[in-house]
């Protein structure tokens, strides 16, 4: 099968969740076989260029950071019909393929959007955050949803890749057209070869951090305000008091970077929390190894988040908010708290156990082979007369 992928962003130059997902995807499907192609922004100097399998073509002027008129005007320019004839799937991340929603029915046939979030499940983050900036720019994503709603039916299918994004199509005003729309869900997947627990790369971080008999915290993800990084600092300053064996790993950067080391030092707790900064992949994986716990005490409305599955394959017991951890029951390992209730996440951490035999916590579906073979067996389906959603 010919797939193309279009995605503003691979982490290349940028890591976070959606790109993430995007690239896991398309080194696994070119793995079972299939050939494809990933249009994004810019990588360097190159327009076009292989990397592990995969044909990428980069679109000059665009930036990854938004999906504006630059990418719009580039992706017309590049997928004419001609161009969309020799691909039997095209895959959009988040917004990325909405330019080719005016082409023709052939094309929209075999036209896929890989739901990562809605405008609607936007509104309710950026309210929640009770911050003046976010809340203003929920009016943007007001606007947004009533093009979103023309646009979700025209697609031969919306695969959101969490149940939270799920249950947002359940919601009014999506409720109004959830029967017009062929809503497939398949959640996010990791590569758990990746992340699985490695002792040597363990011993090998602790060594470095001086944290050898220590009991490791970690957050993973970007450092923003609606992340709950704030109420999980606070709450482990609190564990300390029980706990004095507890160290704190956040890895990310961020907005928030500075105002919460600035916390860090107000709480006396530089020799406690080492903030990591954006580390690759593989880095990552080294200090999940190195880990007993997760904690994400995150108050934006999240679809299936990449840092939890990535802990679960390296063997760690996750806290997670409870919003995100009951939308889907991933694992018996994870430990719904409610986002910003401190003194739970205090009693969460105060108690922790030390898995002394790490192996992977994440169920099989969510490797991302198996998550590949489903892609690739919707996709094969459009090629079809029968419906595409089971």
């Amino acid at each position: 099968m010919n797939i193309l992928m279009l995605s503003r962003v691979l982490p290349h130059h940028a890591i976070g969740g959606m790109q993430v997902v995007a690239w896991d995807l398309a080194i696994e499907l070119v793995k079972a076989g299939h050939r494809v192609t990933v249009v994004t922004s810019p990588i360097g100097e190159q327009e076009s260029f292989y990397d592990t399998g995969v044909f990428i073509h980069c679109l000059p002027g665009t930036h990854w950071r938004t999906y504006g008129r630059a990418w719009s005007k580039g992706v017309r320019t590049l997928c004419d019909t001609a161009f969309l004839s020799q691909f039997d799937a095209i895959l959009g991340v988040s917004s990325a393929a909405r330019p080719l929603l005016e082409l023709g029915p052939s094309i929209r046939q075999k036209l896929f959007m890989q739901a990562h979030g809605t405008s609607y499940g936007e509104i309710l983050s950026k309210l929640k955050s009770r911050r003046v900036i976010p809340m203003m720019k929920a009016l943007k994503n007001l606007y947004n949803l009533a093009f979103d709603i023309k646009d979700y039916r025209r697609y031969r299918c919306v695969i959101p890749i969490g149940r939270a994004v799920l249950n947002d199509f359940g919601k009014l005003p999506l409720s109004l057209i959830q029967r017009t729309i062929c809503l497939e869900l398949i959640s996010n997947g990791v590569p758990d070869d990746l992340f699985a627990y490695d002792k040597e790369e363990s011993r090998r971080v602790r060594e470095s951090l001086g944290w050898e008999s220590s009991i490791i915290v970690v957050t993973a993800c970007r450092l923003d305000n609606q992340k709950g990084l704030e109420d999980s600092i606070r709450a482990f300053s609190r564990a300390l008091k029980s706990r004095p064996d507890l160290r704190y790993l956040i890895i990310g950067d961020g907005p928030e970077r500075g105002r919460l080391m600035s916390l860090v030092r107000e709480l006396h707790l530089v020799d406690r929390i080492h903030f990591t900064g954006s580390l690759p992949r593989r880095e990552v994986a080294s200090f999940l190894s190195a880990s007993d716990v997760m904690i994400f005490n995150t108050v934006r409305i999240e679809g299936l988040p990449m840092n939890i599955l990535e802990a679960l394959a390296a063997g760690l017991p996750c806290i997670v908010s409870s919003h995100v951890a009951r939308q889907e029951t991933v694992s018996d390992s994870i430990v719904p708290v409610d986002a910003g209730d401190i003194e739970k996440i205090t009693e969460a951490l105060s108690i922790i156990a030390v898995n002394s035999e790490r192996r992977s916590l994440l169920p099989l579906q969510y490797g991302i082979s198996s998550v590949a073979q489903r892609y690739a067996a919707v996709f094969a389906r459009s090629n079809v007369n029968s419906p595409v959603c089971s």
